[in-house]
């Protein structure tokens, strides 16, 4: 009878590892797939411009210092 009920608890916690290790591994790769998600860069549509306004001195080159 013990060895019907260890083997009975053995079942038991290998199903419940199993299930626990199962939702981490989901949890994990929901997590990795919006934080990649999130840094996707947004597209510009068709004809839409992206417009500067710099403020200052516009340099092509940097002066050398004296």
């Amino acid at each position: 009878m013990s060895g019907t009920l260890a083997s009975i608890g053995s079942a038991i916690t290998r199903a419940r590892n199993f299930t626990l290790n199962a939702l981490f591994l989901l949890a994990v790769v929901l997590i990795v797939v919006a934080m990649l998600r999130s840094c996707a860069s947004p597209g510009l549509a068709e004809r839409q411009a992206l417009v500067i306004d710099p403020m200052g001195i516009i340099v092509d080159h940097p002066s050398p210092m004296p």
